[in-house]
């Protein structure tokens, strides 16, 4: 959908059409995440609303701690544990794990296509982002790659 922009005192503006702030369930007060995509391209990438409590302040008393037991491997600095103390003494941890999407934690194929396909949004239409992943999965078939990165070019408008 097309929208102008507009100065607005000594910046310039974007008004968000109804229809696209129904579908995005965006509201009054909600942060937008812009960036400069592309000499004259501008996204908005998300949005983010404010952290309604009880959540705020249990955020609030939570705090990292780098644990030397995990592994000092450059690929395992995405490791994680966590450790919740409960007011009554209690302790509940979890194991320590990787994040997934590494080597050693490979993305199922599933989720690998999803990823893709949640990247191409807003630059590649659903359906040459699907056909795109599907060349992918099969590169070894392509017999010239110039046919897949020919694809890789989103139409401007």
């Amino acid at each position: 959908m097309k929208t102008q922009m507009v100065k607005w005192g000594n910046s310039l503006a974007v008004r968000i059409p109804k229809p696209v702030v129904e579908e995005a369930k965006l509201k009054e007060g909600d942060s937008l995440e812009i960036e400069a995509a592309a000499e004259g391209r501008v996204d908005l990438a998300s949005f983010e609303r404010p952290i309604p409590e009880p959540v705020g302040s249990l955020m609030a008393r939570v705090t990292m701690v780098v644990d030397p037991a995990l592994p000092d491997r450059m690929e395992q600095h995405a490791w994680s544990r966590v450790t919740v103390r409960l007011r009554d003494g209690r302790t509940l941890d979890s194991p320590a794990r990787g994040a997934t999407g590494h080597h050693d934690q490979p993305l199922t194929a599933e989720a690998l296509r999803a990823k893709f396909l949640a990247c191409c949004e807003g630059t590649l239409s659903p359906g040459d982002a699907a056909g795109i992943a599907e060349q992918l999965g099969h590169l070894e078939a392509i017999p010239d790659i110039r046919a897949l990165t020919s694809r890789l070019v989103a139409d401007r408008d």
